[in-house]
This record gives structure tokens, C-alpha cells and sequence, in this order.
């Protein structure tokens, strides 16, 4: 009697779209959509367990004249401020800081034809082992998700190819460097003259030794961005990070002259500081140059 083995089917791969389309991108960097919006959420509520005190720092930075000249200046520019604290929670006064500004340029309308798109990054929220956005590639995979979701209708991805899009999926951090370097051009080809402000918070957390590597090449990815000399349809790129104590590195990445360093007390009486009174210091620093 002969017996007859099952033939096992092997499914069919279903064949990838090609182009890709953002949503196809940020699936593969897998970030959950809203999770930039979740953190800044977080860091926002703040303002109801902070001691006056501390909220009086991000009052006296958004005062300081280095920090308002980075802001204001009409090129593009790298910042770094350290904090003269250790602080051991995810988020420091200077987290409450980069989520007001971050709310702020949200809502300030913009002189001119300029656009304005704020990234950002809260380090301290993911350190965690099974964080899916834990270090320097976390970083970089939130960055160009948050572009991808701004910009999904105008961007061009033809430069994706299946070869590209499996170095994102294994998150080389190289790749997404390079894949958040074309995003910036593709924007700029897209929509003319843009001021992307790119704000990473903590990033002291991501210096030990089992990320500093990757941290350096993304360091170097935006310093290089940054550093472009502006043409027609340019991009003018802001990025500023933040420390609550002073980063290891940031001399390295920024040279003496970008690094601000604000004292751990204040002395401006210590009043409430809030979204409102930031809109209100902040109204006239972007698009007016």
C-alpha cells in the first residue's frame, strides 16, 4: 500500500509596494505613532508636582541671551545645556523646559513662507531593557517616524529601495541616519524653506559605553546637517540638547562656544512658569529674522 505524504504549500510572500508610502516606512521602523505625543504628555503634567523653583529655571532659559540667539538666528545652529544637578527621574526641569518649548512652536504662527516642525526625544523615558525605543537607535527610529507621520504627503520616498528598507528593519543605526538625512531633503524639495528644531532631552542617559558608538554617529549624522550650507528650497536645521547634568560629550559634539550651562539655583523669586508665559516670551523669536 502506498502512502502519500501532504505536499506543504509553501505560502506566497506577498509582493511589498513599491514605492513605499510613509505608513510602509514607520511600520518598519516600528514606532507606535503617538508614542512622541505620549512622552510629552507625561513630562507636561508636571508642572502640577514641581516646586515653583524648578519651574523658574525654564523661565531663566528662555530668558538667557545664548539660548535666545540660537533660537532667533536665521541659520542653522547646534546648542547643548547642561543642567549642574543630578537628578535620577526620567524627567528633570530642563524635560519640563524642552516640552513647553516643544507645545510653544506648535502654536506660534510663522512669518513669511517659512514652515516650522519641532522633533522631539525624551532619553530619560526609555532605559529600560525592553523599551522598544531604548538608546541612540530608538532615538533616531522616533525622529523619522515623527517626520514621516508631518510630512506623509509630501515626501518623496523613491529612494527606498527593499535593500535600504531591510537596514532599517534590522535598525542599523547608519541607515537610519541616512534615511533621516533624505527625509530633510525630501521636505525641503517638497514644501520650499523649513525650520526643523530638533530637540533631544536627557541626553546624558544614552553616554554609558554600550550606546556612546551609536550616540556619536548620530551626533555626528545632525551635526553634518546642521553644518550645510543654505541654498534656494534650503532647510534650516535647529538641535538642541538638553542634560540635566553636563554631558561627557557634548564638547566633543558641539565645541565650547555651543554649550550653555545654567546654574542648579535660580534667583528670579521663584514664580510659576507655564505654557502661557513661554507663548508670551516666545512670540516674536521665530520667523522674524
Amino acid at each position: 500500500m502506498v502512502v502519500h505524504q501532504p505536499v506543504l504549500v509553501r505560502p506566497v510572500p506577498e509582493t511589498p509596494r513599491f514605492p513605499f508610502i510613509a505608513d510602509d516606512v514607520i511600520e518598519t521602523l516600528g514606532v507606535q505613532p503617538e508614542s512622541d505625543l505620549d512622552d510629552l504628555s507625561a513630562v507636561l503634567c508636571m508642572d502640577r508636582m514641581m516646586a515653583p523653583k524648578r519651574q523658574a529655571r525654564a523661565a531663566a532659559l528662555m530668558q538667557n541671551d545664548c539660548f535666545q540667539s540660537w533660537l532667533k538666528s536665521p541659520d542653522s545652529q547646534m546648542l547643548a545645556v547642561n543642567g549642574m544637578g543630578y537628578d535620577a527621574r526620567p524627567y528633570t526641569a530642563l524635560s519640563y523646559f524642552a516640552a513647553l518649548l516643544r507645545q510653544t512652536l506648535s502654536q506660534l504662527d510663522v512669518a513669511g513662507d517659512k514652515q516650522v516642525m519641532t522633533l522631539i526625544f525624551f532619553c530619560g523615558e526609555h532605559l529600560e531593557s525592553g523599551d522598544e525605543l531604548k538608546g541612540p537607535v530608538g532615538l533616531m527610529r522616533s525622529l523619522c517616524a515623527q517626520f514621516l507621520l508631518a510630512f506623509s504627503e509630501q515626501l518623496d520616498l523613491a529612494f527606498i529601495d527593499h535593500g535600504f528598507s531591510t537596514s532599517l528593519h534590522s535598525r542599523h543605526v547608519d541607515a537610519l541616519c541616512a534615511l533621516f538625512r533624505e527625509l530633510l531633503a525630501s521636505a525641503a524639495r517638497a514644501v520650499g524653506r523649513c525650520v526643523f528644531i530638533c530637540i533631544i532631552d536627557k541626553v546624558c542617559s544614552f553616554e554609558d559605553e554600550s550606546n556612546l558608538a551609536d550616540l556619536d554617529r548620530v551626533m555626528a549624522c545632525l551635526r553634518s546637517i546642521a553644518s550645510v550650507e543654505p541654498q534656494d528650497g534650503f532647510i534650516v536645521f535647529k538641535m538642541l540638547a538638553m542634560s540635566g547634568v553636563a554631558s561627557m560629550n557634548a564638547g566633543r559634539w558641539f565645541g565650547a562656544e555651543g554649550i550653555l550651562s545654567m546654574e542648579d539655583e535660580v534667583h528670579n523669586g521663584g514664580e510659576e512658569y507655564g505654557e502661557f508665559h513661554m507663548l508670551s516670551d516666545s512670540a516674536d523669536l521665530i520667523g522674524t529674522s
